[in-house]
């Protein structure tokens, strides 16, 4: 499965372990008739060569928010007012819009949740395809048709050279997001972005978008950032996960920790709401309480003080800051409890917090 040019199959990491994808405390605020609302607060993760990382939380949380800063595809009243994005070594915030279309499709590419909207309906798959690959590989109009044939067989296209002329509106739902993950593999980039890749698919169709994008980062060596609602997909596909809530990180770390281990009450609270695989007339869906603040009226402490039931006193004054966890491994969360010896989140007294996610 080769990338850009004539790259070899794997991407070893760089030699300082230097991430593909670093945030530090970002701030993206967007431009209303109320004046500037801030939707992404203090937001910072990492992505290392090779690594998948889920980014999960309610709608309204600021995960598209936070993909579409790195992509540097914020609308005209958005803008990033605080913090550092680097990719690689390169600072993404404050470029232009011209050095962002060079890095947009060569170093990083996204997998949009609803390629109906992102397959231009006038244009043939082929043209939509060749195009990616001719603007940032600088290749013949001959060679760029080969590669896009290429790209093509390699998401699973049936017929990929008759499949060239055809429209989007000719393809099923899977077949369209597979060119999707074409166009976004065109050039070997380093970073995957796919924000809600499998939303609108079946069940069949989403494990076999999850397995191309498993095999993706196994043979290319490309690092994922997944954005997703869905735990069950988080439990499959990624190595570490990053929970957001309100516009901020609430915790993150080895999804295995997080998801049977939770610090923060709303991760706890995300797991317990997870429907069970087995159902009846007498099973209770369980639901988070109250809904996520607006951004133009967040709490002044811990923003999700008005849903918790471990809130305190110090919860409703005093925001509290993001935390590594007291056990020493690679976990942090944004909870007063969290450096405490306090049992997990959720879990009654002497639990432990398992939750089975279904698949």
């Amino acid at each position: 499965m080769p990338t850009r040019s004539q790259a070899p199959t794997t991407r070893p990491e760089a030699a300082d372990d230097t991430p593909v994808l670093r945030i530090d405390s970002l701030n993206t605020a967007f431009q209303t008739r109320f004046g500037p609302v801030e939707v992404v607060n203090d937001a910072s993760l990492t992505v290392h060569a090779g690594e998948s990382v889920a980014v999960v939380g309610e709608s309204g949380s600021g995960k598209s928010v936070t993909a579409l800063s790195v992509m540097g595809l914020l609308e005209s009243t958005g803008e990033v007012t605080h913090g550092s994005i680097r990719l690689r070594d390169r600072e993404l915030v404050g470029l232009s819009n011209r050095a962002y279309r060079a890095v947009r499709g060569r170093d990083v590419g996204m997998i949009f949740q609803d390629p109906t909207t992102c397959l231009d309906p006038v244009y043939t798959i082929g043209h939509q395809v060749t195009q990616a690959i001719r603007v940032h590989a600088d290749r013949g109009r001959r060679a760029a048709r080969e590669r896009a044939v290429e790209l093509l067989t390699m998401v699973g296209i049936p017929d990929p050279a008759s499949r060239m002329s055809a429209y989007p509106h000719e393809l099923s739902g899977g077949q369209r997001q597979r060119v999707m993950i074409a166009i976004a593999l065109a050039c070997g980039p380093d970073l995957l972005i796919a924000d809600e890749p499998t939303t609108a698919l079946d069940v069949t169709v989403q494990a076999q978008i999850l397995d191309l994008l498993r095999r993706t980062r196994r043979e290319l060596g490309t690092a994922l950032l997944l954005i997703t609602h869905d735990l069950a997909v988080v439990s499959e596909v990624a190595e570490r996960v990053v929970v957001m809530y309100a516009g901020q990180v609430v915790e993150q770390g080895p999804v295995a920790d997080v998801l049977t281990a939770p610090r923060h009450p709303y991760t706890a609270a995300l797991l317990r709401s997870v429907p069970p695989a087995v159902t009846d007339r007498s099973t209770r869906l369980r639901v988070i309480e109250g809904t996520v603040p607006s951004p133009h009226t967040m709490p002044d402490g811990c923003r999700f003080a008005p849903r918790c039931a471990h809130v305190m006193d110090r919860c409703v004054t005093e925001q509290p800051p993001l935390v590594a966890a007291p056990d020493g491994r690679d976990r942090r969360s944004r909870c007063w409890l969290a450096d405490t010896d306090t049992p997990p989140a959720g879990s009654a007294p002497g639990t432990r917090a398992t939750t089975e996610v279904p698949r």
